[in-house]
């Protein structure tokens, strides 16, 4: 009997905890939307380690899906983010994280991805990233790009990506699925499969690993372990440990196309410092 009690006084505490957490966090909107663009860079400034991220489709059109950005609004945030980071490739914020010296550098650090490999990541993305002069990383699913849709890449397009020095390749499994569902044999297929295909397609093995739509749990990571050095999720993780397969990630929405919203967004987004 006592323990029963115990337990539903531990459950209203933490439903609680849960409720004052919940206004705490609305309240630090409410103050971030009434500071000025330059505050917010100030804010940002002061942090260190890496902030990684994800965009996906770079489009004017696709204005039903909510992880759209307009080209326009991705050349502000790249002036912006140039104002605050140092933007680097994944692979050298990979390499920092790692050896531990991203939190000796004198800015934070910030890495570009994209996910699935939307053609206009090539089309109108590339163009933006030339103009700032800025490198990214595309992890790219294999059934959506040999589909070649009207939304996505070809082997062709993507090929001629990959060998454009500010871009990077990195593997976002076979079928875009989620893995977490998967018998274990068929996420290892998952994994090594658009691994054997990007280094059959581009030459080049890729190192990275992205989890389709985010979505882990410790087995897959550990499976992600064996097949790739470093990996990336969104905004959560199977360990709460820093865990260089377990990169956490914001992925902007077409919400954030306003250059303040997405300043806002990048206050309470996920850094990496790379201490476990």
């Amino acid at each position: 009997m006592h323990d029963k009690i115990a337990v539903a006084v531990w459950k209203i505490e933490r439903n609680k905890m849960g409720i004052v957490n919940k206004i705490k966090h609305k309240a630090r909107q409410k103050w971030l939307a009434r500071q000025s663009l330059e505050r917010l860079q100030e804010i940002l400034s002061q942090r260190r380690g890496v902030l990684s991220l994800c965009y996906h489709a770079l489009s004017p059109e696709l204005n039903g899906y909510d992880y759209r950005t307009q080209p326009a609004a991705f050349d502000t945030h790249l002036a912006f983010l140039k104002e605050v980071f140092d933007l680097v490739p994944a692979s050298a914020a990979v390499s920092a994280l790692r050896d531990g010296t991203i939190t000796q550098k004198n800015r934070p650090v910030a890495v570009l991805c994209f996910d699935d490999g939307y053609r206009d990541n090539l089309t109108k993305a590339t163009g933006i990233l030339e103009k700032h002069d800025v490198p990214a990383i595309l992890f790219a699913a294999r059934d959506l790009i040999k589909k070649n849709t009207r939304t996505h890449m070809s082997e062709d397009e993507l090929k001629i990506l990959a060998a454009h020095p500010l871009w990077e390749l990195g593997a976002h499994a076979v079928t875009h699925n989620v893995l977490t569902g998967y018998l274990a044999d068929d996420q290892l297929q998952e994994l090594t499969e658009c691994r054997d295909w990007l280094s059959d397609l581009t030459g080049k093995t890729p190192k990275g690993f992205a989890y389709p739509q985010g979505q882990l749990n410790e087995g897959l990571v550990a499976l992600v372990r064996d097949v790739y050095e470093h990996a990336f999720a969104t905004d959560n993780r199977a360990s709460r440990k820093f865990d260089i397969h377990q990169i956490r990630r914001h992925c902007p929405t077409s919400a954030e196309d306003d250059i303040k919203t997405f300043a806002c967004a990048l206050i309470e987004a996920p850094f990496e410092n790379g201490l476990v």
